[in-house]
């Protein structure tokens, strides 16, 4: 099965599976789109994750990571997404641009932030200092 499939009646993918993922090949200034439909952890941290997978990722393929920056921005609107490139963090908007609805343009650098970014552990929970 692959995100984009049919569960059997009555099942939910958290049922049958740790992690779903989806791999979408868009133009525009970001080639690749993971999309996570399911992911380990608590959901209430999904913004804290998704951050620390993007630093993972640019981390270890040494490539700029964008992911969406909800509860970041600075207005509760939909298009505020987070840039990690070359170990800086921006917060950026991703109104009218293929990120976020396919329109075109740029992804645009509103300013130099500090998430909050920790490592997962082997099942996607957040490892915080206690």
């Amino acid at each position: 099965l692959i995100a984009g499939d049919a569960l059997p009646a009555g099942m939910r993918w958290q049922d049958i599976a740790d992690m779903v993922y989806s791999v979408h090949r868009p133009t525009g200034e970001f080639p690749t789109l993971i999309d996570f439909c399911l992911f380990p952890g608590a959901d209430s941290d999904y913004s804290t994750i998704a951050i620390s997978v993007a630093r993972c990722v640019s981390d270890h393929l040494g490539c700029p990571t964008l992911c969406d920056g909800t509860g970041i921005g600075d207005t509760a609107a939909p298009y505020w997404s987070v840039l990690c490139t070359q170990g800086q963090w921006f917060l950026t908007d991703d109104a009218d641009t293929d990120f976020a609805d396919g329109s075109g343009g740029p992804v645009r650098i509103v300013r130099e932030i500090s998430p909050p970014c920790f490592p997962l552990d082997v099942q996607g929970n957040l490892l915080t200092a206690s």
